[in-house]
């Protein structure tokens, strides 16, 4: 046997024997898989999130166990036990997701190892007869706000139906519902006015919510106000405050983003792209041109605006030494450079456009074929000819001449 597998095996040993030890393997497989996971993890503590004390039949729920270890919080859900006291009422599958199946209590527990939490679950087929909104009245402009709904049943119980219900705003100009999976009751208002906010459940609505925006936004403002260049395939995050008198808060999600390009010949997706809504609002990712052009922020007819500048190619130079003259059918891969406005030098050839235009004669063709882009091929007769290279905007010629 080679020394390294017996090493391996030694240590297996050691790691069975430790484990075997401290009581954390009783002879089950996925025991003992469990223990590996503890042992190589740090495992401290487990306790199970995202539970709900009441569950109408038929909806899912997913558990999470998180285990505080060694390097920090873990979801480590996949290889916990999970089971249910009362499948009949609570089923919980190998992830932790749990489905309401009739009515009764159910203790739900993940087990990792020596480590389990319990949470207690209802499952009830009472139904759902009306839904009541609270939450308040009156918002400021650009700002937000979250909202509760309350789910009254046949059987004379209210619950917190909060996470179940979906949202609908009558008026999208006044303000529309968060989009973030953790903030799904969360208003983001947009201009003064007035709007309905109702909840829905499967048939029941409740009665529309009057949300009154008031128009109190004093002033919008963008950070960083001096960025520095932004490099090719980078991004930069901006973020928009809003004041309302001597209170200020961060409103990039209220706001509508926009970005123009300074070079009317090219698009403002040539300079890049930003963000809008609940994920990174304000965040600037770089065109592949680049250029110069102005970041610009609106809420509740306040705005501010930003210069930007996404690095871009200055100027592109063939290297080659001059004049080029070639025998009859010669190549030569012509050297392409481009120089960026950070000051940086890069090679060019393989994305750039090349061409030819004939001065006399048919001299050479210039390849466009991915790996030998700006390859110049000379023909048999003698000639002259200018090879041009394009790129973003710029451009850049080169005479060549085939000679005998």
């Amino acid at each position: 046997m080679r020394s390294d597998a017996r090493v391996s095996l030694w240590r297996s040993g050691l790691l069975a024997t430790a484990l075997l030890a401290g009581g954390c393997y009783d002879g089950d497989p996925s025991g003992f898989r469990e223990a590996v996971v503890v042992n190589r993890e740090g495992v401290t503590a487990l306790a199970i999130e995202g539970e709900q004390p009441v569950l109408e039949t038929g909806t899912t729920l997913a558990l999470t166990a998180r285990a505080t270890t060694t390097s920090g919080a873990q979801d480590l859900s996949r290889h916990a036990t999970w089971r249910s006291s009362n499948p009949a009422a609570v089923r919980v599958d190998a992830r932790g997701h749990v489905t309401a199946v009739g009515n009764g209590v159910a203790q739900v527990s993940a087990t990792l190892a020596q480590f389990t939490d319990t949470v207690t679950l209802t499952a009830s087929d009472a139904t759902l007869q009306s839904i009541t909104l609270s939450g308040p009245a009156a918002v400021d402009e650009c700002a937000s706000a979250s909202y509760s709904a309350s789910g009254h049943y046949d059987d004379g119980t209210d619950r917190d139906i909060t996470a179940l219900v979906s949202w609908v705003v009558g008026d999208a100009a006044v303000a529309r519902m968060s989009t973030r999976s953790d903030a799904k009751n969360l208003l983001v208002t947009r201009n003064t006015g007035s709007t309905g906010l109702t909840a829905v459940r499967g048939s029941v609505a409740s009665a529309p919510f009057t949300v009154t925006v008031a128009d109190t936004l004093d002033s919008l403002v963008i950070t960083p106000a001096a960025p520095a260049a932004i490099a090719r395939n980078g991004s930069l995050q901006f973020t928009a405050t809003g004041h309302w008198g001597s209170d200020s808060a961060d409103i990039s999600a209220a706001a509508l983003w926009a970005l123009a390009n300074d070079d009317t010949a090219a698009s403002a997706a040539d300079l890049g792209s930003v963000r809008n809504g609940d994920t990174s609002p304000g965040l600037l990712s770089a065109g592949t041109r680049g250029g110069t052009g102005t970041l610009s922020a609106a809420c509740g007819g306040q705005s501010d605006a930003e210069d930007v500048t996404v690095v871009y190619l200055a100027s592109l130079a063939i290297t080659n030494t001059r004049p080029i003259e070639l025998a009859p059918n010669a190549t030569l891969l012509l050297a392409l450079e481009g120089t960026w406005s950070d000051a940086g030098k890069e090679p060019a050839n393989e994305s750039a456009t090349w061409s030819v235009t004939t001065v006399s004669g048919t001299p050479v063709t210039v390849s466009n074929t991915a790996g030998s882009r700006g390859r110049i091929t000379a023909g048999n007769g003698e000639g002259v000819a200018t090879v041009t290279a394009s790129l973003h905007g710029k451009s850049v010629s080169v005479s060549v001449s085939v000679v005998r």
